[in-house]
């Protein structure tokens, strides 16, 4: 029987280190952006059993849920709200604009953790079978393979990723950005080179005519042009 019980404890320390505390900042920020707006938006927010008990929890993914679902409703029903109305235009554009920020912003939060979560979940279901079949659920005359694939879950906004390997989308991303500046940096060279070459082999009106007056050999002056196309190519 081979099987490996799923170490998922990385995972849960990247969520409750980094990504709760991250995602709890952009809440609080996004909250003091529509207060600066409108000082009461939060009052029947806060006063809500639900916000309480999902701001007593270590775990933000419900509170997150509430305020942004709270905050969409405001915003929908925006024109039957007498207070909104009564506010200056100007006022009520930049409420609107917080709304729509905070929402756009907390949303990828949310998916993110929710992944995280489904994650977690996942791995307990599978570590609670192993274990049940490790403990004789599995018959003597059986054997059980589990195969796993090698799996690179990045962050959105981190630039680490999961077993403590170093995320290289970001060195890729310098690395390719670095060769396209090398590579415009030499194309410009070598067209400022051909010009260059252009401007010293084309003789000028009184060239011309002197050399038409002495009888001198023309120069091939298509010569230049033809070294500028094969370097554009």
């Amino acid at each position: 029987m081979l099987a490996r019980v799923r170490n998922s404890g990385e995972h849960c320390r990247h969520l409750s280190r980094h990504l709760y505390p991250h995602a709890k900042r952009s809440l609080d920020k996004g909250k003091a952006d529509i207060l600066a707006w409108y000082p009461e938006y939060f009052e029947q927010f806060d006063a809500s059993a639900d916000t309480v008990a999902a701001s007593n929890s270590e775990d933000c993914f419900s509170l997150l849920s509430l305020f942004v679902a709270f905050v969409e409703h405001q915003n929908y029903h925006a024109g039957t709200n007498n207070v909104r109305k009564a506010f200056p235009l100007r006022v009520q554009l930049g409420l609107h604009a917080a709304e729509a920020r905070v929402i756009h912003n907390l949303k990828s939060h949310i998916e993110l953790l929710e992944a995280y979560r489904w994650h977690q979940l996942s791995a307990r279901r599978q570590d609670n079978s192993l274990q049940a079949l490790r403990s004789g659920g599995l018959s003597a005359d059986s054997l059980l393979v589990q195969v796993d694939f090698k799996e690179n879950v990045r962050y959105p906004m981190s630039i680490a990723d999961t077993e403590n390997r170093n995320c290289s989308n970001v060195c890729m991303c310098l690395l390719v950005m670095f060769l396209l500046y090398v590579r415009v940096i030499a194309f410009a060279i070598l067209r400022l080179s051909a010009l260059f070459m252009l401007k010293l082999t084309t003789p000028t009106a009184k060239v011309v005519k002197r050399r038409q007056q002495s009888g001198t050999p023309k120069i091939n002056f298509l010569l230049p042009y033809l070294v500028l196309v094969s370097l554009r190519q």
